[in-house]
């Protein structure tokens, strides 16, 4: 079996090569051996592994069959050990020739010495072909010739890692590492698995592969990069375009093919052995003869000889010549010979001779200057100079360019001139200004070249006039100006923020002030027809000069007809000369001449197809010619113009729509009725204010939202299933609906809807009202006429009442004058007394019937002062304690520190008896009785439905049962008078009538709150005081005896019981009494002797002129006279009224004689004009 060191070796040659494969291919695919040496490695790659293979199969199957085929095939094995020598002698092929001439011979030496005697490297392989023990002749030699190649080349690679100056140095110096850390570990592999077979391991054969590979690896990378110094030589020779012949013994020995070509041969091999005399036969160019110059020749002392020489075709061939010895002392390695052919060479002077000729004549006829500098000195100038600068031609030669060029220019052309003269610049055409002889300057184009003037460098100048040209382009360049700022003046104007924003005025100033420093003219202005169509009016005129707008200036349209008959008719009226154009000759004498134009550009402003007006460009220099663009230019200027004044129309019609649409959204928001749309699903579209404010909603919270959100239950379910019907049948709906607001508030709503649409969409447009306040007012109003009724019904009672207070009280003045009288009888026995004092208490009570329906028609007026109501009403109960029923509870809730009120106490306890009386008797089975005061605070909601009251501080009363309660019919009656619902005898019905005229008179109100069952409840509001009401003392009565007099007094009654009663209680009293029954028979016996009447007792109901006009008499004709006013009826007003007109006291009928005494002598007794009260109650 074969050795395991033997296939350790075949793995490492197929590892190798594979990676040489892979390097070759990457980092030398352009080498165009690379694919031949990887066609050679692929080959030994294959040998390796069919070895491989071979080896194992001998395991498998029998040694016999295997070896038997292994003999056949053995022939097969040597060729990839033959391409592997190959590759070797290729890579190392730059090696020198005595290198590789015993390298080609060692595999010979190393084979036949391997056959000889094999085992004299020690390597012996068993089980080979030949049988057990037998030697491999074929393998031995290989390892042997790859051990020998593998140690020359890595002597090789150590020598050229060595080289610092070799770029690969570096990496030769790993690959050597490489190499041997490599192999190391090879070879420890192979002794690792030997020890495991237990045979030793010849440590040679590893040694032999492994390095081998390495260099394999090295010698590529290093192809191409070594070139054989003979081989670079020959192809030197071969390839130089120059002649080369080695001549010996005067023949030629070599020669390359160029000399070949030269002499007329196809081959250098046709030379060899030629005699030189037989190839060069010259004919002398110079004096040399030519056996001197063929002697020469062969010695190598030629240098550069130009000889013509003739070719094998027998033609003559101009060529330079030089030879040389090959080896310096020794002739007899012959001379080396070079030749030129000269042939192009003379042909190109000839032709640059006559081209030179040519080219003299060309530049002595030359139109164009053409000049020479030299050393920034003129040393040529062609004939030309005469006709473009003046100068003849010797006056220019031999100065400097200062002469004619303009100073500006100078540093310029001698920068371009010693750019040229260096090298730096190849090709430069600069403009220049040149001065001609007589001054005038011209532009002038100079182009330069650098030639060889005598020998020596120097700048051919071609002039060319380009002065016209340059003329032209400052016309072209002013025009291009122009034209950019007419276009940026356009561009400008169209996004002036004035034009975009419709601002005309401002618009124009800014298009006239572009147009100036565009057009450069000295006035642009913006004319524009008037209302009328009677003049152009100036709207903005800019002047240039001055800077300054003016505006307002016309010209008259019957003055200009055919001015603006022009404008209509052209793009643009360009007058160049005003003077001289008959299109603005109706402008001469009124316009042009007064404002000094000289030229007038003009171009009409058109607005929907009609001209409104223009746009005029001035010169006031003089004449000027308008340009093309010039006229293109206004015309877009007045285009602009029309845009602005169509922005400034667009503004207008947009500011009056928004102020249009302002008025209606403010309109729209300020009507107090509800205004909205809504679709038709019920989905409202938009709300006014009103709405917003109504159902207290914000507007984004209403909108989109279905119109039955905002219904009460009943309302909803009426609203898709009557309300949407009814409008989709009849297109129209009204009512009233009650909305529910944001607070739960209630609102009913008048509405009157309509189905409209806008663009076919159908949707409601509806208003409506709200009549909350209006149903509340009608409802109020309602109960008002309902107290209005029950006011008038009472009003009438008391002008009932007052109507018959006085004949009444008059009537009762009798009877209880009688009866005072008839009392103080001395001789009337006891019965008849009682019967006197019974009749008497009749008329006190009847008097106090009239004092009851006087105080509730107001007829009789309360004499008010600051009262404590607490202390009112605790007096009140210490009297109702004894006459109410024990069953019958009192509650007293007073509250503290109670603010005062201005009442009357007598009627203010009369309010509380009837209150209180009329509780006790709704209470016959007993109950609780309720009397409460407390401070409140009435607003002006409060008041506006309790009509008689102001908002302010009222002080309330407040007298609640528990009686049996009443209706509402009932309680809308309770204040009537006479009205009771008491059993008949058990009430007059004037209780709370005589309460409600108390509360009138007092300024105050009184509501009766009352159900079946459940009490009732009278709740009495009085304004309250700031000041605290004062404590009175009781006054005690006077019980003394009244005192008489001795004065006169005259009593005026149209009764006559009065007036015989009052006088005989006055003379009981010592008075003496005067009697009249009018007022006129009081001044007429007044007249008789105003000095003798004391006092006079007047009676106000009279007929006749009255008691007013009888006093009024009386003090006129003694306006110290005393006067008692006795009525049977008088207001607060009326009294105040009489002691106003100068009565001196007031006295009620009916009233007591005692007191009528009193009051008689208290006037008397005090100092005129002092009143006395009433003591007649």
């Amino acid at each position: 079996m074969f050795e395991t060191y033997y296939l350790g070796n075949l793995a490492f040659t197929m590892g190798y090569g594979l990676a040489l494969i892979i390097y070759l291919g990457r980092h030398a695919p352009e080498n165009p051996r690379t694919g031949t040496i990887q066609r050679w490695l692929i080959w030994s790659v294959a040998w390796a592994f069919f070895d491989v293979f071979i080896s194992f199969s001998a395991v498998t199957f029998p040694p016999a069959t295997v070896f038997q085929l292994y003999r056949w095939l053995s022939f097969l094995f040597l060729l990839p050990t033959g391409f592997i020598g190959e590759v070797i002698l290729v890579l190392i092929r730059p090696v020198s020739w005595r290198d590789r001439a015993w390298l080609y011979g060692l595999p010979l030496c190393f084979y036949l010495a391997a056959l000889i005697e094999p085992q004299w490297i020690g390597v012996r392989l068993y089980g080979v072909p030949y049988g057990a023990g037998h030697f491999n002749p074929w393998f031995q030699s290989f390892l042997a010739y790859s051990l020998v190649i593998t140690v020359i080349l890595l002597v090789r690679l150590a020598r050229d890692a060595r080289d610092e100056s070799d770029p690969d140095a570096k990496a030769e110096k790993k690959l050597l590492v490489a190499a041997a850390v490599i192999t190391l570990f090879c070879q420890g592999v192979a002794q690792g698995l030997m020890a495991l077979e237990g045979s030793r391991f010849p440590a040679l054969a590893n040694l032999a592969v492994a390095p081998m590979a390495a260099a394999i690896y090295w010698g590529a990378s290093r192809y191409g990069k070594v070139v054989s110094p003979r081989t670079l030589y020959q192809a030197t020779v071969q390839a130089v375009p120059v002649g080369l012949a080695h001549l010996q013994a005067q023949r030629i020995a070599w020669a390359n093919p160029t000399m070949a070509t030269l002499l007329g041969y196809h081959h250098p091999v046709a030379l060899y052995g030629l005699k030189v005399k037989e190839l060069f036969r010259p004919f002398l160019v110079g004096p040399r003869a030519a056996r001197r110059f063929l002697d020469e020749l062969n010695a190598g002392r030629v240098q550069g000889e130009e000889v013509v020489i003739t070719d094998s075709r027998q033609e003559q061939v101009p060529v330079l010549i030089s030879s040389s010895p090959v080896e310096r002392g020794d002739p007899a390695r012959g001379v080396l010979v070079v030749a030129s052919d000269l042939t192009h060479l003379k042909s190109v002077q000839s032709r640059l001779q006559h081209s030179e000729a040519r080219y003299r004549n060309l530049v002595e006829q030359a139109t164009e200057l053409i000049a020479v500098l030299q050393d920034r000195v003129c040393v040529f100038a062609n004939s030309a100079v005469r006709d473009v600068l003046g100068w003849e031609p010797e006056e220019v030669v031999g100065h400097e360019p200062e002469m004619f060029v303009h100073p500006e220019d100078i540093s310029t052309l001698m920068e371009a001139y010693e750019r040229r003269i260096s090298g730096q610049s190849h090709s430069e055409v600069l403009p220049y200004r040149i001065f001609t002889k007589d001054g005038r300057l011209k532009w002038m184009e100079l182009a330069t070249r650098v030639v060889d003037w005598e020998g020596r460098p120097a700048l051919q100048v071609f002039f060319r006039d380009i002065t016209e040209r340059k003329k032209a382009e400052e016309e072209r360049s002013e025009r291009l100006n122009r034209v950019e700022r007419q276009q940026a003046a356009i561009v400008e104007v169209a996004g002036s923020p004035s034009l975009v924003e419709g601002d005309f005025q401002g618009a124009a100033r800014r298009i006239n002030e572009l147009c100036a420093r565009a057009m450069e003219v000295d006035r642009a202005s913006i004319w524009l027809f008037s209302p009328h169509h009677t003049s152009l009016v100036v709207s903005d005129l800019y002047d240039a000069e001055s800077a300054q707008h003016q505006s307002g200036e016309e010209l008259p349209v019957v003055e200009c007809p055919g001015f603006i008959t022009a404008l209509e008719a052209e793009r643009a009226v360009d007058a160049s000369d005003v003077y001289l154009d008959a299109r603005v000759a109706e402008l001469r004498f009124f316009y042009l001449e007064p404002n000094n134009v000289g030229a007038l550009l003009g171009s009409a402003v058109r607005l929907r197809g009609r001209m409104v007006g223009m746009v005029c460009l001035e010169h006031t220099s003089g004449a000027h010619s308008w340009s093309e663009d010039e006229l293109a230019f206004v015309g877009g200027v007045a285009d602009q113009v029309a845009q602005a004044l169509t922005n400034a129309e667009r503004k207008k019609a947009q500011a009056a729509l928004q102020e249009s649409e302002e008025r209606f959204r403010h309109l729209f928001d300020s009507i107090s009725d509800l205004i909205y749309t809504h679709d038709e699903k019920g989905r409202l579209l938009s709300v006014n204010q009103a709405v917003v404010r109504l159902l207290g909603y914000s507007r984004e919270e209403l909108l989109g939202r279905p119109m039955s959100d905002f219904l009460t239950n009943q309302a909803r379910q009426a609203f898709g299933s009557e309300y949407l019907p009814q409008l989709r049948q009849y297109g129209q709906s009204e009512g009233v609906v009650t909305l529910v607001a944001k607070d739960q508030s209630l609102h009913s709503v008048e509405y009157r809807n309509l189905l409209v649409a806008k663009d076919g969409v159908p949707y409601v447009s509806g208003s409506g009202r709200e009549i909350t306040q209006r149903l509340e007012a009608e409802r109020e109003l309602k109960e008002l006429q309902e107290r209005l009724i029950q006011a008038q019904k009472m009003e009438a009672v008391g002008n009932l009442a007052s109507g018959i207070a006085h004949d009444f009280n008059n009537i009762l003045q009798g009877v209880s004058g009688y009866v005072q009288l008839l009392a103080q009888k001395p001789q009337a026995d006891p019965v008849s007394r009682k019967y006197l004092n019974e009749v008497d208490a009749a008329v006190g009570r009847a008097a106090e019937l009239v004092r009851r329906l006087l105080t509730f028609g107001r007829k009789a007026e309360a004499e008010l002062r600051p009262v404590d109501l607490n202390r009112e009403v605790a007096q009140a109960i210490r009297i109702l304690e004894r006459t109410i029923p024990k069953m019958i509870m009192i509650e007293v809730d007073l509250a503290p520190e109670l603010k005062a009120i201005s009442g009357d106490p007598n009627q203010l306890e009369q309010v509380l008896m009837n209150l209180v009386t009329n509780a006790r008797d709704a209470m016959p089975q007993g109950g609780v009785l309720t009397i409460a005061t407390s401070d409140v605070e009435l607003d002006a909601e409060f008041c506006r439905t309790h009509p008689g009251l102001e908002p302010g501080s009222y002080v309330q009363l407040e007298v609640r049962d528990q009686g049996q309660g009443m209706d509402k019919e009932t309680v809308s009656h309770v204040f009537e008078p006479f009205y009771t619902t008491k059993e008949v005898g058990a009430g007059t019905g004037l209780g709370l009538f005589t309460v409600y005229g108390i509360v009138e008179n007092h300024g105050g109100y009184i509501s009766c709150e009352s159900a079946p069952g459940e009490g009732a409840t009278f709740t009495i509001y009085l304004p309250a005081r700031e000041e605290k009401a004062a404590i009175m003392a009781p006054q005690a009565p006077d019980a003394g005896q009244v005192k008489g007099g001795r004065e006169t007094v005259m009593l005026v009654d149209d009764e006559e019981a009065i007036l015989e009663v009052v006088r005989d209680v006055l003379e009981q009293h010592g008075y003496s009494v005067l009697t009249a029954d009018s007022g006129e028979g009081a001044l007429e016996l007044f007249g008789q002797g105003p000095d003798k009447v004391d006092l006079v007792i007047l009676d106000l109901g009279m007929p006749g002129m009255g008691g007013d006009r009888c006093l009024e008499r009386l003090l006129m004709q003694a306006p110290e006279v005393k006067v008692i006013v006795a009525t049977g009826y008088a207001g607060s007003d009326k009294r105040s009224e009489m002691l106003a007109a100068g009565a001196s006291g007031f006295i009620t009928k009916p009233y007591r004689l005692d007191s009528l005494l009193r009051t008689v002598r208290q006037i008397i007794d005090r100092p005129p004009r002092e009143p006395v009260q009433d003591e007649s109650a």
